[in-house]
């Protein structure tokens, strides 16, 4: 997957709670919750409009103390995993 290409994520329409700066989703896939950690619930929230890869992998960076590298390889492995649970879709 490329951060640069104009590929779009998009999460979908799932319940969701943020409690304490973390959020809470319902996987309609599994049934089953997941808490999210800080940089993932950021992504969460990076995704309620669409945004490419690259754009979710800069703000990264702002908002941690981390190199584009690092975060580009989190965001990756975050949205697999929002993937694999049915609550993003790339556009």
């Amino acid at each position: 997957m490329s951060l640069n290409a104009p590929l779009r994520v998009q999460r979908k329409s799932v319940p969701w709670q943020e409690i304490d700066g973390q959020a809470i989703i319902l996987s309609p896939k599994t049934n089953k919750a997941h808490e999210l950690n800080a940089s993932a619930t950021l992504l969460w929230h990076l995704m309620e409009q669409a945004r490419t890869l690259d754009e979710m992998a800069k703000k990264m960076t702002d908002e941690f103390e981390i190199d584009l590298v690092s975060a580009c390889r989190d965001v990756e492995s975050i949205l697999e995993r929002f993937v694999e649970e049915g609550l993003v879709e790339y556009q």
